[in-house]
């Protein structure tokens, strides 16, 4: 199943309304399962997750993908993901898109220049870990 375009829409909202939501770790709760991982993900990391009204998670994460230069040599690339979860007495992963795919889609429309779900975690990876507070307290020292 193909990219939507109200896919797109759903993450820039998120893009730019990233701070009005409150983030959390994911804490094992059913959503990193309910997760449809890219294909050759490895090494995950944080998984970040808010919950919207009607009981919709948004969940932004990092992973590893490794890509072989020949059959012993290899080089690991951080990627992105986003994932749109619905709670339904249980939770169902509406769709997963990473970086890469999400880049692919606005390039047959338009130029990108930015990589939005990398950007879109740093972002809420600063927000969670208060990395300019802590960065403003180390600078006023």
């Amino acid at each position: 199943m193909g990219i939507r375009g109200k896919e797109i829409k759903a993450i820039e909202k998120v893009n730019q309304t990233f701070d009005s939501y409150e983030w959390n770790i994911e804490s094992g709760d059913g959503i990193y399962d309910a997760i449809n991982l890219p294909e050759n993900s490895e090494d995950i990391g944080d998984i970040f997750v808010t919950k919207t009204k009607n009981n919709l998670y948004i969940a932004l994460g990092s992973y590893f993908s490794r890509h072989y230069l020949d059959e012993d040599r290899y080089t690991k690339e951080k990627r992105y993901f986003i994932s749109f979860l619905k709670d339904n007495h249980e939770i169902i992963n509406l769709f997963t898109i990473n970086d890469r795919e999400y880049w692919r889609y606005k390039a047959q429309t338009e130029l990108v220049n930015e990589d939005i779900i990398g950007n879109l975690y740093k972002n809420v990876f600063n927000k969670f870990y208060r990395v300019d507070d802590i960065l403003n307290d180390f600078l006023a020292e």
